[in-house]
């Protein structure tokens, strides 16, 4: 098992073996190069934050067993031939955060990390304040830490209540915008129930 890659207020992202790592997001299979006839995935229900988001068009589910994150996996997809990968967590807090809080934690770790942060925000998803930061740092192309290849990721991080509801989307930085579309489609169409 390969070892730690990134946190982000307090949450640590691994990869494994297969080297996939965490996030998530969706886009049309025009847009990402996916087979058209893929079937379309079922919508996600996080049934305890009543949070919903829609797999990428074309992509395909991979199993919760094949990424380790410091939280209850709500959700693994990769695109059909490739080894980018979306994921979708919840991670319980003992106290609510704040989306400055979580941003200005994101903020340390990757700079910490020494990645470079290209872009930061406190926005509206899903009908809440939640952080959307990206960042490059030397990693794998599948995840940041050990490597030399340049590694992009985008955390997107929405608190609710004593829950950070998590989406990181990761892949070598000359290969990012497949991932960076598919993450802005899914953050798009995600909702709360409550």
């Amino acid at each position: 098992m390969n070892s730690i890659h990134q946190t982000c207020c307090g949450l640590r992202v691994f990869a494994i073996a297969s080297g996939l790592v965490l996030l998530s997001y969706g886009l049309a299979s025009a847009l990402i190069g996916c087979d058209a006839g893929t079937a379309a995935l079922p919508q996600l229900v996080h049934s305890d934050s009543g949070f919903r988001v829609t797999p990428p068009a074309g992509w395909r589910e991979a199993s919760a067993n094949s990424v380790t994150v410091p939280g209850n996996v709500l959700g693994v997809w990769t695109p059909v031939g490739s080894s980018f990968t979306i994921v979708a967590f919840a991670k319980e807090v003992q106290t609510p955060l704040t989306a400055s809080q979580v941003l200005a934690s994101c903020l340390a770790s990757a700079k910490s990390a020494g990645c470079t942060i290209t872009q930061q925000s406190i926005a509206n998803i899903a009908g809440r304040e939640a952080v959307s930061i990206e960042h490059v740092g030397n990693g794998t192309g599948n995840a940041i830490g050990a490597g030399t290849t340049p590694t992009y990721q985008h955390w997107v991080i929405i608190p609710k209540n004593n829950q950070l509801i998590v989406l990181l989307a990761t892949a070598a930085d000359a290969s990012k915008q497949t991932v960076s579309d598919a993450m802005d489609v899914m953050v798009a169409g995600a909702s709360f129930d409550r």
